[in-house]
């Protein structure tokens, strides 16, 4: 679902901090999963998927609104 909404509003993803978050609660939870039931490949990616979502969540900036003068 994150990257069906990164290709298709690029800027909702950069921009958004609660898709940001919520993406990385999701990422977390299938790596808790992963960790109980799963061997180490898929724990290493959910791994990384979970850094790289923290790291989007950490950069992400909001949008400056144009404001009329």
């Amino acid at each position: 679902m994150c990257l069906l909404v990164a290709r298709s509003a690029p800027d909702l993803v950069t921009r958004s901090r609660s898709l940001s978050a919520l993406c990385l609660v999701a990422s977390l939870v299938v790596l808790g999963v992963s960790v109980w039931l799963l061997p180490v490949p898929p724990i290493t990616l959910f791994t990384v998927a979970g850094v790289a979502f923290g790291w989007a969540l950490a950069t992400a900036r909001p949008e400056v609104s144009a404001q009329p003068a």
